[in-house]
């Protein structure tokens, strides 16, 4: 099928993939990829919840990365993530707003 008829009739065309049919997509009548269930496998790795602490250790925030001088600095709390880490690891920050010159870290930009 077409990727027109597809986008306007996807819906079917799942409920056809899921009772086990392979569709293959096609651009201007070349087929380029195809809607299939997916194996049991994948299904079972998608099912399987991953474990609570996973990463615990793995990223350390220094003391003043949720202080108030920094939320009123730098307002977005991925920003202030990124900070602590990069100070925390000793490692440049590769940025170009400024608001980061003004703490201890080397930032490239």
């Amino acid at each position: 099928m077409n990727i027109h008829q597809a986008k306007t009739r996807l819906s079917r065309y799942v409920k056809r993939a899921k009772a086990g049919e392979t569709i293959i997509l096609c651009d201007r009548n070349k087929p380029v990829a195809e809607l299939r269930p997916l194996s049991e496998e994948v299904l079972d790795l998608l099912k399987a919840k991953r474990p609570i602490g996973f990463d615990d250790g793995k990223v350390q925030l220094g003391d003043t990365w949720d202080s108030v001088d920094t939320n009123r600095e730098v307002g977005d709390p991925f920003d202030r993530v990124m900070i602590a880490t990069a100070q925390t690891m000793s490692l440049p920050l590769l940025s170009k707003y400024r608001v980061f010159a003004a703490y201890d870290m080397e930032l490239i930009w």
